[in-house]
């Protein structure tokens, strides 16, 4: 069962408690040490969806690792990248966009894992009346007038869907009129109110405009050299130099959830819908577009810096500074 992070608050404050009145009755004149057996401490930043499983469940995992993980729950992956410059997080979750921001602006992070892959898609209004993967059909629609479509300016499912789109031949400046709704939850209501064609989004709510039945999965946008890279995990890079232990013992925690996730698919499922509050219908058809993967993608990341660079996104090309901001020792140690 999981550890409430109250109780395990309140087990250090008195554990911390005891250790001072010990400290307090002791007639040495000498320094207390620190425990050097003690497990490390983490504090982690990550975002509620569906790609996001392992985080969560790595509380659970955690319960058995040697290391004791504080995670912090956040609205969005800026707010996340945030506190990770300001020292609140160790570690955060985030998404190659936001990392190559990070190597933009030189801030202080370095990617030290992946965690999922897949989780966007092209979703289009059924009142189009176009069939799934029918790219010669929305060609003649877009011959006739431009589609107005939901994004999320900079997002990496924004990008994927624009890249996959000019792979098909489909000029996206010509053919679309992107429409820049930053939270991802008001896509679907923009396309059932006829607001929008389509949108280019994120699971959950790919899969929920599906099940409302007021759009369809056109495509899954990873037809190109960018593939279908997702989410991964970042860490402050001075704590990380300062503390590779506490790096590692979390990279060996988020093997161990994803591995217990990717090959117990009833495990992926319930927690799916406990963390996300949805019916299995609705988990299975969003997890079928998820997959964990610890590698890094750091290819395909480069592959994003010129695309970003290319929709000025970014002032240069930094397909080349990437090396410098991210580490394979922690996943390379935990999969031995």
């Amino acid at each position: 069962m999981r550890k409430s992070l109250l109780t395990r608050a309140a087990a250090v404050v008195a554990g911390t408690a005891m250790a001072l009145s010990l400290v307090a009755c002791s007639t040495s004149d000498a320094a207390p040490k620190a425990d050097e057996s003690a497990n490390p401490t983490v504090v982690f930043g990550w975002l509620k969806s569906t790609a996001d499983l392992a985080a969560y469940y790595a509380e659970t995992v955690a319960e058995d690792q040697p290391i004791e993980l504080q995670s912090e729950l956040f609205k969005t992956a800026v707010d996340v990248q945030t506190a990770l410059n300001s020292n609140q997080i160790n570690i955060g979750m985030l998404t190659p966009v936001h990392l190559l921001r990070a190597v933009e602006a030189g801030q202080d992070l370095i990617q030290i894992s992946g965690n999922t892959r897949g989780n966007s898609g092209i979703m289009l209004s059924k009142e189009l009346g176009i069939e799934p993967g029918d790219w010669d059909a929305l060609k003649d629609v877009l011959s006739e007038r431009k589609l107005t479509i939901a994004a999320s300016r900079g997002s990496i499912n924004e990008a994927l869907a624009i890249a996959t789109l000019e792979h098909h031949g489909i000029d996206v400046e010509k053919s679309i009129e992107l429409v820049n709704v930053t939270d991802f939850s008001q896509h679907g209501e923009g396309v059932r109110l006829g607001e929008f064609d389509g949108a280019f989004t994120m699971e959950t709510f790919a899969t929920l405009m599906q099940v409302g039945g007021y759009a369809d999965l056109f495509a899954k946008p990873y037809d190109t050299e960018a593939g279908d890279i997702n989410t991964i995990f970042v860490a402050n890079r001075t704590w990380a130099s300062e503390n590779p232990e506490a790096v590692q013992a979390f990279v060996d925690t988020i093997v161990a959830s994803s591995d217990a996730l990717a090959s117990d698919d009833e495990l992926n499922i319930s927690v799916g819908m406990e963390l996300m509050g949805i019916d299995r219908e609705t988990a299975e058809m969003a997890l079928s577009n998820n997959r964990y993967e610890l590698d890094l993608g750091v290819e395909e990341t480069k592959v994003f810096a010129q695309l970003f660079f290319k929709l000025g996104h970014l002032e240069r090309d930094l397909s080349d500074e990437l090396d410098d901001y991210v580490t394979t020792e922690f996943v390379d140690a935990a999969r031995g």
